[in-house]
């Protein structure tokens, strides 16, 4: 799948794009790194909102009420990504940085972590 961010195409497998969703409430999540902007519900399941912008180097993603936000899913961890502008499954374009998003998932749960203890 290739997503924009900030003007700049990411692409990621599509096996882990679950369903885009609309954005409930956020709840604020005050011990949180910068890179989440809170938890929100989907279908009863509390997950993480992560600023995708943010967690790319950019600028943070603003995000409100009914925007709708990427539910993606790598092994048994979700959450919601918000920031990204565009979505579209295909080829990737030339020129495209590859995510690792498990990578970033993973160093933003060691970052909560960390800051719990």
């Amino acid at each position: 799948m290739c997503f924009e961010v900030e003007g700049s195409c990411f692409v990621a497998p599509v096996a882990w794009a679950r369903e885009v969703v609309p954005v409930g409430h956020v709840t604020p999540a005050p011990t949180a790194p910068p890179e989440v902007l809170g938890v929100t519900q989907v279908r009863g399941q509390i997950l993480p909102l992560l600023d995708l912008p943010r967690m790319l180097g950019g600028r943070p993603a603003t995000v409100r009420l009914g925007d709708v936000a990427l539910l993606v899913g790598v092994g048994e961890t979700a959450a919601l990504l918000s920031g990204a502008t565009a979505l579209r499954v295909g080829d990737a374009p030339e020129g495209a940085t590859r995510i690792d998003l498990p990578e970033l998932l993973r160093r933003i749960r060691s970052r909560i972590e960390e800051r719990q203890r």
